[in-house]
């Protein structure tokens, strides 16, 4: 076991935070370390491989990293970031929630 992990493989959902750098947002429970292999899947169907660049110690997030040279510029399959908090949420708005459901 590396770190106290003991599983071989795990998933999850994040978030594309910035799609020039090839950067998605995730919970540490999808990378639970930094060691070991990474991809990232887009559409259901495209994966690419990715790389760790960071691991928050003690908050539930870490960062993976794509190569976003990967996609062509012109096709529609290219991610795009997420827009992080345009405003400040108020009562009535509505609100997206991204998440994994293993049913």
């Amino acid at each position: 076991a590396i770190d106290g992990v003991v599983d071989w493989h795990f998933s999850g959902t994040g978030v594309v935070v910035d799609a020039a750098a090839g950067l998605v947002a995730v919970d540490r429970n999808t990378v639970v370390t930094s060691l070991g292999e990474a991809a990232v899947t887009f559409a259901a169907s495209v994966e690419i491989p990715a790389k760790v660049v960071f691991a928050h110690p003690t908050h539930n997030f870490a960062l993976v990293q794509y190569d976003p040279a990967r996609f062509e510029a012109s096709s529609t399959s290219s991610p795009t970031e997420c827009v992080l908090k345009p405003r400040e949420l108020e009562v009535g708005d509505d609100l997206i929630f991204v998440g994994l459901s293993r049913t």
